[in-house]
């Protein structure tokens, strides 16, 4: 009973907060209030509206999860973020953040893709005309590389992404990055043979057949930490493109228009 009364207090309260306004506000003060100050604020808004508000709350959340430190990132935590964001927030204030908040998102991922890819195909010129990988009788892992410089370029370092396979296993064993020095000119072509020390080439078992390596350029300098064109500092992810699918999805059920096509 007591229950009952603090939970119509707060739906009160909130229907006062907002008297300014006319409009209902949301109050972060606990998960209990807030919860019942959404209902408020939700069923003030048109009903066109609600299913977007919904959403919108939910999209808070994805955003402030992705953003959230490691060891915060808990459903708890995350939800005490929300609430607090958006206290002293009414209907029509949420829908706006969360098209603002959600349109950034989706433009920064895209920007992010759009000059990893640029640079990804500037870097094709680089050409890898054999790659090998294999384990040496000491149990190093090595890789041997024969590459060829068709740009314009002079180049000193060029860093790689590494995908090695074997017949009959969908995973890969390895998908890692490894870079190297290579003095390359315009039109030459250099063979090296190194070994890759990092603990995940370890991991590759030996005596295993049928070891393929698939080799990408992926950053390219033109002296010591100089590059031109780079797509390792800043990779568009695996993790990047599933959160654009999924603020895409956010995108897409709301019905409210937004200034990204």
């Amino acid at each position: 009973m007591y229950r009952m009364k603090f939970l119509c207090s707060v739906l009160l309260a909130a229907l006062a907060l907002g008297s300014c306004s006319d409009q209902p506000q949301l109050i972060g003060e606990s998960d209990d209030v807030f919860l019942v100050s959404v209902t408020s604020v939700q069923e003030s808004l048109p009903e066109t509206d609600r299913a977007d508000f919904s959403t919108a709350l939910k999209g808070f959340e994805f955003l402030y999860g992705e953003n959230a430190l490691s060891v915060l990132a808990d459903s708890t935590r995350i939800k005490e973020r929300v609430r607090t964001r958006l206290s002293g927030m009414n209907g029509q204030e949420v829908l706006e953040l969360w098209i603002e908040r959600r349109d950034r998102a989706i433009r920064q991922l895209m920007d992010k893709k759009a000059v990893n890819e640029e640079a990804l195909e500037k870097m094709k010129p680089v050409e890898i005309e054999r790659s090998r990988f294999r384990i040496n009788r000491a149990g190093q892992r090595i890789v041997e590389l024969k590459v060829k410089n068709n740009t314009e370029f002079d180049i000193a370092h060029i860093y790689f992404r590494g995908i090695l396979t074997s017949r009959g296993r969908r995973a890969p064993w390895v998908d890692d990055t490894f870079h190297y020095p290579f003095e390359l000119k315009p039109e030459e072509s250099a063979e090296l043979k190194f070994a890759l020390l990092g603990a995940v080439w370890q991991d590759v078992p030996e005596g295993r057949r049928n070891l393929k390596l698939e080799v990408t350029v992926i950053r390219i300098d033109s002296g010591h930490e100089t590059p031109i064109y780079d797509a390792y500092t800043n990779p568009f992810t695996k993790h990047d493109l599933e959160r654009l699918e999924t603020l895409t999805e956010f995108k897409k059920a709301t019905s409210t228009e937004s200034d990204i096509d």
